[in-house]
């Protein structure tokens, strides 16, 4: 009851504070980095950090920013414990090269047996920061963090590194862009041993000038090692002729969860892609070889992606709500997450969405969603929404099929400057409570 309670406090706080990063939006950027967190009677877990940060004040003093943050285990035994949820931040003199700063952050998620409890972790970290004039910094500090139940807890060394994906300072501009971004489905057969692995995901390709390129990509096995995710950095140099780009790249990464044994959690690799970068239309076939740092799992395997190319230096809006979802009833519990706009016509909208358990003993569950709305007019607040996706973990579709869907009706506050929304849905599949209630806020500019 100690643990709810507590869950249930960081909740209510979370979600009255949250509502004023809506308010700034100078300058985004991304970032990695890495801590560990000392697990009772057991090896220490070392994270890693994937942060999209978005500016929600600044001066000549101080600057406060936002974002969502992805942690995955990568060393210890814990491979396949993932997190997910929002962090906000306080830099001191953003304008000069050391800048020391708090970061703050409540997440959700859990996994690989480990003692998760409710699912959340609260964050803080302590930090001084090297901030280079492009924009990029080095950041190490000290880290506390925290998961529901309190077997997981303790301080340790914080290393981070920041860069700008758009850059506007005080003293001149800085214009540190990424052309030919892209965003696009991923969909692969590999072999692991004699099994046949079917992975489907999503990534995201950054071009550094003219001559390197990476991806960021998240990937979940369909079939055999169900349950399985991981998430991978690529990088390498970028040949091109007219619209076609050879890609070799390195990869780094963590993964684990299901069947699939990573112990840690590290991964790493190589790939070989054959890309076609067009004016609107982002298409390619690559050949990518994953394994784990353990050697206990790992695959090789054929990936085609098909996307849409984003014309950064034209300028594009990133649309996405802060969200939070409860199942209501006698195994009800509440979630976390992120929905992402992916196309937008008219009033309709598709997107992608993700949620994360966090009370009632629930933490390694978690959901995703594609998702098409029909969105409320000015004139019609009532919007629709229907869901198809999977949801899994924490005891809930164990033994049965993860797959879920929901139709909803919502009602948005008519209000630019505070965009509230409240829905409710029922949902079927698996073994999962019928109806639900949630509360969303739209963050419909990131430029």
């Amino acid at each position: 009851m100690k643990k709810q309670s507590v869950a249930y406090i960081l909740y209510i706080l979370f979600m009255i504070v949250s509502p004023l990063s809506i308010m700034g939006q100078q300058e985004y950027g991304m970032g990695i980095s890495g801590f560990y967190v000392h697990e009772k009677n057991n090896l220490d877990i070392g994270f890693t950090t994937l942060d999209l940060r978005n500016q929600l004040v600044y001066s000549r003093n101080y600057e406060v920013n936002y974002g969502l943050r992805f942690i995955g285990a990568t060393t210890g035994n814990r491979g396949g414990y993932f997190a997910f949820g929002y962090f906000t931040e306080l830099v001191l003199r953003p304008d000069m090269r050391f800048q020391p700063g708090l970061n703050v952050a409540l997440l959700a998620g859990g996994g690989a047996e480990a003692p998760d409890y409710d699912g959340w972790m609260a964050q803080g970290v302590l930090f001084a920061r090297y901030k280079f004039y492009s924009g990029t910094s080095l950041s190490a500090g000290l880290n506390y963090a925290r998961v529901s139940g309190g077997e997981i807890a303790g301080f340790s060394p914080w290393l981070g590194l920041n860069w700008q994906l758009e850059n506007m300072s005080y003293k001149r501009y800085v214009r540190t862009r990424l052309p030919n971004n892209a965003l696009y489905g991923d969909f692969g057969i590999g072999r692991f041993k004699n099994e046949e692995l079917i992975l489907v995901g999503a990534g995201a390709r950054l071009a550094y000038g003219k001559y390197f390129s990476g991806d960021f990509m998240f990937h979940t096995i369909a079939n055999t090692f169900g349950g399985y995710m991981q998430m991978l950095i690529s990088g390498g140099p970028d040949l091109a002729i007219g619209n076609i780009h050879l890609s070799p790249a390195l990869i780094f990464g963590l993964g684990g969860g299901g069947a699939a044994q990573t112990k840690g959690g590290g991964l790493y690799g190589g790939q070989l892609g054959l890309n076609y970068v067009g004016e609107n239309l982002f298409a390619g076939i690559k050949y990518q070889y994953v394994d784990a740092f353990s050697n206990a799992f790992g695959y090789q395997g054929l990936f085609v992606s098909l996307g849409k190319t984003l014309h950064v230096t034209r300028g594009y809006a990133l649309s996405w709500d802060m969200i939070t979802k409860a199942y209501i009833g006698k195994e009800g519990f509440g979630n976390i997450g992120a929905r992402f706009t992916a196309f937008e016509y008219g009033r309709f909208r598709m997107a992608g969405t993700t949620y994360w358990a966090l009370t009632h003993g629930r933490g390694a569950y978690a959901e995703g969603l594609f998702e098409l709305l029909l969105t409320a007019s000015e004139r019609f607040p009532l919007y629709l929404v229907t869901s198809v996706g999977a949801g899994a973990g924490a005891g809930i579709n164990r033994k049965t099929a993860s797959f879920i869907y929901g139709g909803g009706i919502g009602y948005a506050i008519p209000s630019y400057k505070f965009p509230f929304s409240l829905e409710c849905a029922y949902w079927d599949g698996g073994n999962m409570p019928q109806w639900s209630l949630g509360l969303s806020f739209r963050i419909s500019e990131l430029q």
